[in-house]
């Protein structure tokens, strides 16, 4: 098949949509969401720090859950408060930090709902950091589809993937 002149035309078109795709998924969610019920944290200052998250007050919040933190005795909203603290430092614009919490986490166990849901937030992650094979690594942990808004963004970070495939 001899090369038409509309073909370089559409590679260039494929490269710049590629391009503009990944800056939208890229800066629309900045703010990390994690598909968890936070009406069952007992303790008041935990529930300032979501207030915090839901006010856009990141800074405040991480302070808040760092001195949480270190005085007292978390029990069983440990696991709660690290995946709200990973949330705000996201949200705040600081991957590294937040990628640190949930392999963490992610090594400690959680329940698979949230497992799966931490894993395409490090995926996401590892993609903006531009390390493709590794953002597809962790999405292979994601046994089936996310819910809801999660689930949309997985299959398109799937699709900007196989893209940077050709596939």
């Amino acid at each position: 098949m001899q090369p038409t002149p509309i073909m370089p035309l559409y590679r260039k078109f494929k490269q710049v949509s590629l391009i503009l795709f990944s800056a939208l998924f890229i800066t629309v969610n900045a703010h990390a969401e994690l598909d968890i019920d936070w009406t069952q944290i007992q303790n008041p200052r935990i529930k300032e720090a979501v207030l915090d998250l839901h006010q856009g007050n990141y800074f405040i919040g991480i302070n808040r859950l760092i001195a949480l933190r270190s005085y007292a005795d978390l029990g069983q909203e440990e696991e709660l408060t690290e995946l709200l603290l990973g949330t705000l430092y996201l949200s705040y614009g600081m991957p590294n930090e937040a990628t640190e919490i949930y392999l963490d986490l992610l090594d400690k166990g959680t329940d698979t709902i949230t497992q799966e849901q931490l894993w395409f937030h490090v995926a996401k992650i590892q993609y903006q950091r531009a390390d493709y094979n590794a953002a597809e690594k962790s999405l292979s942990h994601i046994k089936g589809n996310l819910k809801n808004e999660l689930g949309e963004q997985q299959l398109f970070l799937q699709a900007l993937l196989l893209m940077r495939k050709n596939q």
